[in-house]
């Protein structure tokens, strides 16, 4: 009896260590707050409690359209462009954009668990358009 319950032991801490590690939730995600300003568009990313933005992966937006960016209709940045301190995009533009111009836009980041349990690559996508 004693070699089966010394077998189960080990097989018992391998289900709970396994427990132990958290997978996210499809919705776990970061709030993306796209401001158009006067002379700029920012995209803001706000993270969940207990998560983190994680710059080791390939960060990127893209923008189409005909908004008049400053880097063009049509550009790309990296995670370079990205400001970590502020947490955003910010876009300079040529000029006020006019009422109905409008880019569609993709934004890639990664969002992880503070303590490094699980990280996960998101892809955003949305659409700016000037209202007024």
């Amino acid at each position: 009896m004693f070699p089966t319950v010394y077998a189960l032991a080990p097989t018992i801490a391998l289900f709970v260590s396994l427990q132990s590690f958290a997978t996210p939730s499809q919705n776990v995600v970061a709030d993306v707050k796209v401001q158009i300003l006067s002379d700029s568009v920012s995209w803001n990313l706000v993270v969940p409690k207990d998560t983190k933005l994680n710059f080791e992966g390939p960060w990127s937006l893209r923008a189409k359209g005909n908004f008049p960016f400053t880097p063009g209709v049509e550009f790309s940045l990296g995670k370079a462009e990205f400001d970590q301190e502020k947490s955003r995009y910010l876009v300079p533009l040529l000029k006020k954009a006019e009422k109905g111009q409008a880019a569609e836009y993709k934004l890639v980041y990664f969002l992880c668990s503070k303590d490094n349990t699980w990280c996960k690559r998101i892809v955003f996508e949305g659409k700016i358009q000037q209202e007024s």
